[in-house]
């Protein structure tokens, strides 16, 4: 898993408990009702690949922006060299 994959989960739960107790409170659902409409464990599974893909993509953004700062010291210190 990702590095913030625990995190997210742990939100989700949260997240899950706080919207059922919600959802009991607006309407006269049994509890088994309720838990039909929180997230599944494949709707969870897709969350966690596309919390991948974002991880993946960050790390490439900072990569990127790591190069592009510092391509400006190497190109004056090829130009030293010629």
């Amino acid at each position: 898993m990702g590095r913030y994959a625990e995190i997210a989960e742990r939100a989700a739960n949260k997240t899950d408990i706080a919207l059922a107790k919600e959802l009991a409170a607006l309407a006269p659902l049994t509890l088994k009702q309720v838990e039909e409409l929180l997230p599944t464990i494949r709707d969870q599974e897709a969350f966690n690949a596309l919390m991948k893909v974002v991880e993946d993509e960050t790390d490439k953004n900072k990569q990127l922006s790591y190069l592009g700062k510092h391509l400006e010291t190497v190109l004056v210190v090829l130009k030293s060299f010629l």
